[in-house]
């Protein structure tokens, strides 16, 4: 199997799988638009604030496909990350 290693401030991000139904509708993946969170695979030597295994918010027409699915971007393509708080109980 061939890998993919970004360079420069290049980074692969593997997308969320979104979900076929809108509340009783069914939408068939060609109607689906693709998703705008996903989780770091991989990040060039020049990227500085992403790691592999963040979560990024992207937008929608940000980036090129890969083949298999995921998603390779530069680093300003990358709107934030996503940051999951402790709850106080």
């Amino acid at each position: 199997m061939t890998k993919f290693r970004p360079l420069g401030t290049r980074l692969r991000v593997h997308p969320d799988p979104r979900e076929d139904r809108q509340g009783m509708l069914y939408l068939p993946p060609g109607s689906q638009s693709r998703s705008q969170i996903g989780t770091v695979v991989a990040v060039g030597p020049n990227v500085q604030t992403l790691h592999p295994g963040d979560r990024v918010i992207f937008g929608r027409y940000a980036g090129s496909e890969l083949p298999g699915g995921d998603l390779f971007f530069r680093e300003e393509d990358i709107m934030g990350v996503l940051v999951e708080e402790d709850l106080p109980q």
